[in-house]
Formats: structure tokens, C-alpha cells, sequence
């Protein structure tokens, strides 16, 4: 049996320790609200670029339209981007998105693979299973700060690889929230070329009023700095769908750690009342014997006397 001293030490940590993963759990659960927010405010903006789409390739031909935001040349080349987390105490995270990643590029010869991670965690990871990234970035912490900068470095990056591929897919894999409590789940979005049938749904959507807005611009440019738009919004959603996803595994992770110390400290209080429950009777035998003793010690000197 554990000392009463020992023991009070033990709850003692314990205590703090469930407070410091409470004070987890809710900075969890506010990361989540604010990347809900942030996704909020993204679909307004993205809305906006879908409807400057709508105008610009409704003003083009059908066949300009398959070719907006297409390679001229798509070759076999993949620029592939693992968005993962540095921040830890969220579970699986940057090992499913690995693996996840792994699984669809393991296949690709090595030399027309390029990958790019998010995170030192994840690069770890994915060197681990034989694809090592070819540059890691710093992944951002909240969406206020350090979203903008990661996809500026990305978008350089990307930039430079077409550059050099002439040529090729760039793909995103990262975790989403599934929307069921903190359910995550792998996605992989394919960033470039730009989904044929998706801009095929944007030209073909109902325009409110009679006529389209009017515009002095290049067509071409328009619809290349919409596109740009596009996919700057694409990577910041996704970058969003991530944040969200890893606090919402930080709240599972969290949570089950807040059960675990409360079961622990549910024993250590339950060995605590033992422990001192033993002390008092073991106080209590040696009061009562030295009763007796005392009492025998009076009755054997009265003996004596007479």
C-alpha cells in the first residue's frame, strides 16, 4: 500500500494535469467554431469567383471553354501537396494522411512525383513509408495567421514545378471533418487542371437578369485571373477543411484523455480512502492497546500492593 503522502502527490497531478487537457478540449472546440467561420466567409467569396466565371466563360466559345485552365501539355508528371500538423495531441492525424497519400502515389513511377509537406510530423511519416518529401512547409496554426503565407509558398512552388514538368496534376491530400461529431476523414482534391465538368456546371448555371455584366478586359486574361481566384480559394478551403479536421481530432483526442484521467483519479481517491482508512484503524489498535496495557499495568500493581 502506497503512502497517504505518495498518494496526495499522485491526485494532486492528476488534478492538473485534467486541467490542463480541459483547457485542450475547449481551445479545441473554439478551433473548430473559428474554421467553421472562416469556411462561412470562403463560400461568399468563392460564389463570387463562380459567378465572374459564369460571365467570362459564357462570353467565350464552347471550345475555349474545354481548354480554360488546362495544360497545354498534361503529361505524367504529379505535384502532390500532404497537408499535415506539427501542433501534436491530435491522435492518428498525420499518419492517416500518410498513409492515405502513400496508397494513391505508390504506385507512380518515382521520378514524375513531386511531393510537398505540410508539417515536419507528416514529412517524418511519409519518409518512413519510402516517399520522402522533396520540400516541407510550416503548417499554419489558425486560419487568422500563417494560411495566406503557406499558400504563397505553395503556389511559388507550384509555379516553378510547371514550369519544369511542362505539364502535369497537382493534387492536395489532406483531412477533412466529416460533419458527424469529430469523425475525420483522407480526401484527395485534384487542384490542376481544373475540372473540366465542374467549369461546365458554372458556365451552364441560371444568371439572374436578362443580360450579362459587361467588361473591357481580354476575355482570356479575365478568365485566367478568375481561375487564378479559383484556385487560391481551393487551397485556402482546403487548408480550412485541415485546421478544422485536426482540431476536431485534438477534441476526440482530448476527450478520451479527460475519461482516462477521471477513471485514474477515481482509483487514486479510492486507494486514498484505504490508505487512510488503514492509518485510522491502525491508530485506533494502538490506542486501544495501549489502553489495555495501561490498564493491565494498573491492575498488576494493585495486585502487588496487597
Amino acid at each position: 500500500m502506497q503512502s497517504l503522502e505518495l498518494l496526495k502527490a499522485r491526485i494532486e497531478g492528476a488534478r492538473t494535469l485534467r486541467s490542463i487537457v480541459r483547457t485542450m478540449k475547449i481551445l479545441a472546440a473554439v478551433g473548430v467554431r473559428q474554421d467553421e467561420k472562416a469556411k462561412a466567409s470562403l463560400a461568399e467569396y468563392l460564389r463570387t469567383i463562380e459567378l465572374g466565371l459564369h460571365v467570362a466563360l459564357r462570353s467565350r466559345e464552347d471550345g475555349a471553354m474545354r481548354k480554360a485552365g488546362r495544360d497545354e501539355e498534361s503529361g505524367p508528371s504529379v505535384l502532390a501537396l500532404v497537408i499535415g500538423s506539427d501542433m501534436g495531441m491530435c491522435g492518428q492525424f498525420n499518419e492517416r494522411i500518410a498513409a492515405f497519400a502513400f496508397g494513391r502515389l505508390g504506385s507512380l513511377a518515382p521520378g514524375h512525383v513531386t511531393v510537398i509537406a505540410t508539417g515536419e510530423r507528416v514529412a517524418l511519416r511519409l519518409e518512413e513509408l519510402g516517399l520522402p518529401p522533396d520540400s516541407i512547409l510550416a503548417c499554419p496554426a489558425n486560419p487568422a495567421t500563417g494560411v495566406a503565407i503557406a499558400i504563397r509558398q505553395v503556389l511559388v512552388r507550384i509555379d516553378a514545378w510547371r514550369g519544369e514538368s511542362r505539364g502535369g496534376r497537382v493534387l492536395v491530400f489532406y483531412n477533412r471533418h466529416a460533419g458527424r461529431g469529430v469523425e475525420v476523414e483522407c480526401r484527395m482534391r485534384q487542384l490542376l487542371p481544373v475540372d473540366e465538368v465542374y467549369l461546365r456546371e458554372v458556365r451552364e448555371r441560371p444568371w439572374k437578369s436578362r443580360s450579362l455584366p459587361q467588361f473591357r478586359m481580354d476575355g482570356r486574361d479575365l478568365l485566367h485571373a478568375y481561375l487564378r481566384g479559383l484556385v487560391h480559394a481551393s487551397l485556402y478551403g482546403t487548408f480550412l477543411d485541415s485546421l478544422e479536421s485536426e482540431n476536431a481530432a485534438r477534441l476526440e483526442a482530448m476527450e478520451a484523455a479527460e475519461r482516462n484521467i477521471d477513471e485514474h483519479l477515481a482509483e487514486l481517491r479510492a486507494c486514498f480512502n484505504e490508505a487512510r482508512q488503514e492509518a485510522i484503524t491502525s491508530e485506533l489498535l494502538d490506542i486501544i492497546a495501549g489502553v489495555e496495557a495501561a490498564a493491565t499495568q494498573s491492575t498488576t500493581g494493585r495486585l502487588g500492593q496487597k
